[in-house]
This record gives C-alpha cells, structure tokens and sequence, in this order.
C-alpha cells in the first residue's frame, strides 16, 4: 500500500492518546511489560515515538493514577477528575475525526469500532464513578465485543468431548466428572517446569506453522522469526496467563513477553493447546504478522497498535482459541489427548460467554452460574469458582472478556469452515485491511 507517513503518523498520534486517555481512566499502564498492569492499551510497535513519550501519558495527574493503580489503592476521585477535567477529553473526538477522512472503508470502519468502544469503556466507569448511568449489557457487548449477545448451544460440543473421553476409556455419568479424571490421569506441569515445556512446545509448532500457515501470507513476511519469546512464572497474578507483544525490544525484534501463575498447575496437553493458543498460531503470531505488515508497508499503523475491551480483543481470543482448529483445518494431525484439551478449551469459550449472559442478562444468581460453568461447560473447580468470584464481578473481564472469548470463537470457525484456507488465512492475520470482529465478519461475507 502507498504509504503517506505524514497521515499514519496522525492516526498512531490520535489512537494512542485516545486510549490512553480511556486507560488512564481504568488505571491502566500500556508502557509496562507485565499484563499486571495493563488494561486497555494493550501493544504499541508502531516505532512512531512510544507510550512513554505521549503527552496523554506524561501529564501528572496521569502519572498519580498509575502510581495508585499499581500500588492497589483504589482511586475514585482521581479517576473522576481526570475524565471531567476536560484537558484530554476531546481525545476520542479527535480520534474520529481522523477517522471521517480515511478514505479507505475498512480501515475507516474499524477505526469507528474503536472510537466506539473507547467511548463505552469511558461510560462505564462514568457509571462506576457515579458520573452517568450504566449502559445495558447488551449495549456493552454489542460495542465492545462487536456482535449481538446470544448463548451458544453446547450440545455438540458437548457430544465431541465425550466421544474423545469414551474412545480413551473415561465413560463416567456425567461429563465434567470423565474430563475431570482424564485430567488426572495426565502428566501435571507445574512451576518452572512450564517455560521449559512451552519452549520444548514451540520449535515442532514453528515448523508446522511455517510449513503449513506462512506459505499462505504474503512472501515478504515469510522470514520473520516467530519465536522470540521470553517467559515469567509469577508467584502471584490475578490472570492464570498473560502474553505481552513487545515488538522491538531489549535486543530483540518480533517479541512477546510471557506470564503465568505459577500457583496454578496445567495438564501436559492442556498446555500444548495453551501454547498454540498463546503462540503458535495463536495471540503471538497475530502480533508478529501485524508488525511484519506495517514494516512492509502492507498496513496502517493501527494495525500496530493492539487494545483490549475492543472488538479487535474478541477477535484476537476468536483466533487463539480456535489456534488448534486451524492447524487441523491446514493438515496437522493433533494427538488424541490434543483433541481432548482443544474441546475443552472450545467449551470453556462458550461457557465465558453463556455465564456471562446467564447473569447479567437473565439474572441467575453467582451460585446458579457456578453450578452451570462447572457441571455443563466443564470448568474445574478452582476456575469456576474463579469466573465466578474474579470474572464476573469485574465489568471489564464479565461483560466485555468474557462474551468475546465465545462469540469471537463462534465467529472464526465458522469462516474456518466455509473459506478456503489460502481466503481465511490471509483475512484472519490482517493482509487485506485491520481486522477487528466487525470488519472480519464483513470480510468473510464479501469473500
């Protein structure tokens, strides 16, 4: 693409300081490494200046919010006076006024869903402050997500899990109870062990990927390496997982930045699934192909800049969890306990979704939700307790996360299932225009 770097320039300059603006809003720091601190700017690898540098994120009182925010004090009167303070409030504006003058449809719409996101995001913590009214949830998800809130029949998947279980000998009554045992019978990773296994995971997976998924890019970007990462166990974490794409940093080019909680233990496949997920071709590679594209002058530059609570974050969790499922799609044979972990892991996305829906749409009670994520979608105990007593009392997490995780998944397998792979491939990774779950689903109906 021709590439008027005066113009790009305007558009990274106007999407940063708007999510900055939003983020600051909800404590969030984009400049640190650690998902402990990142909320909603997610990525920054445009190379045009840098978060650190952005008059948003240099002003004082931003500066006191993130000092709060990481210290865990809660700061309420902060966060009201910085979004009321009107110094940065136009942000959002400005961001859709360059957006009015793009010329490009694609671009111009996803740049729409982000200034449309950032606005709910800021209305919902006006309403958390006390400033405005809430909005519904089907407003959030609608905005936020960027597709109607509807529960996913779990039947079938249901039905696949149990096929697998019983075809491996783990015909208990009830499902999650079978799912439970195989998990047992598996070989438990835990702490250090599991950097070790995920960069063990990693060198087959790139191969795989390079053979099978890279062919199907844009030549220019087949030399890109796809395994510069750099792992963390954390002793403490609210998440179980967080990859950070650093992009050009600390030596490195193409750099994601790995954490996990070590108190919390995986399956030997559960964390080959994972490392698909998070990786290869998963959340990593996404990032790696984005950065490999603007360098090239095949995108724009908000294209390398990533956010959460967006429709691009439903999107970006559509792609991880169905990571497997492509590599299938594309002629890899999974192992039979793969298959079990990548069902699993489809049944947790319907369940994020379905509990959310469960309770802030039809009103059941933490309990009634509990019950339904643990016996029906299989979650175990410790992570339904978790989606219940973390998830869904967090609006970021319950309302926006949560419901992406399955209707972004929904939305991948079906344009897996109805593009041929050398169509879906280069759509799912960005190649013809910035892909969020709005301009993807209209993709797929134009293809």
């Amino acid at each position: 693409m021709a590439r008027d770097i005066a113009f790009e320039r305007k558009i990274n300059d106007a999407l940063t300081s708007a999510v900055i603006y939003v983020d600051t809003a909800w404590g969030g720091d984009g400049a640190s490494e650690s998902g402990l601190y990142r909320v909603i700017l997610d990525a920054y690898f445009t190379g045009l200046g840098s978060v650190e540098t952005n008059p948003v994120y240099k002003d004082k009182n931003a500066a006191k919010i993130r000092e709060l925010s990481k210290s865990g004090k809660d700061f309420p009167k902060q966060a009201a006076a910085w979004i009321e303070n009107g110094k940065w409030s136009d942000s959002i504006d400005i961001l859709a006024d360059v957006a009015d003058v793009i010329e490009d449809p694609r671009r111009k719409k996803y740049l729409y869903g982000q200034v449309g996101a950032l606005m709910m995001l800021l209305g919902i913590k006006k309403s958390e402050l006390g400033l405005a009214a809430a909005p519904s949830y089907g407003e959030v998800v609608r905005t936020c997500v960027g597709a109607e809130p509807e529960m996913i029949d779990i039947k079938p998947l249901q039905g696949l899990l149990g096929e697998q279980l019983a075809g491996q000998g783990y015909k208990q009554e009830n499902l999650h109870e079978a799912l439970d045992a195989w998990a047992k019978d598996q070989k438990i990773i835990t702490n250090d062990e599991i950097g070790k296994h995920i960069r063990m995971f990693i060198k087959p997976l790139e191969k795989t990927v390079r053979k099978l998924i890279m062919p199907l890019l844009p030549a220019s970007v087949n030399d890109v390496p796809l395994d510069h990462i750099k792992i963390t166990g954390l002793k403490e974490a609210f998440f179980a997982a967080s990859n950070n794409y650093l992009g050009n940093r600390d030596g490195e080019t193409f750099l994601s930045g790995y954490e996990y909680n070590m108190k919390i233990t995986k399956s030997e496949p559960e964390l080959r699934t994972m490392t698909m997920h998070e990786f290869l071709p998963g959340h990593h590679m996404q990032s790696v192909i984005n950065q490999a594209l603007w360098e090239r002058n095949l995108a724009g530059a908000e294209s390398a800049i990533t956010t959460m609570g967006t429709p691009q974050t439903a999107l970006a969790e559509g792609i991880a969890v169905a990571a497997p499922y492509i590599l299938m799609e594309c002629g890899d044979g999974l192992e039979k306990s793969c298959k079990i972990a990548m069902l699993r892991d489809q049944l947790d996305a319907a369940g994020r979704l379905n509990g959310s829906m469960l309770k802030f749409q039809k009103g059941k009670g933490n309990e009634h939700v509990r019950k339904y994520v643990r016996e029906e979608c299989c979650f175990n105990e410790e992570w339904s307790k978790r989606y219940v007593e973390k998830w869904l009392n967090n609006p970021f997490l319950g309302q926006i996360y949560a419901p992406g995780y399955g209707l972004g998944n929904k939305a991948v397998k079906e344009a897996l299932l109805s593009l041929p792979m050398e169509g879906f491939i280069p759509l799912l990774y960005g190649v013809h225009g910035p892909m969020d779950l709005i301009t993807f689903k209209d993709a797929v109906g134009e293809a």
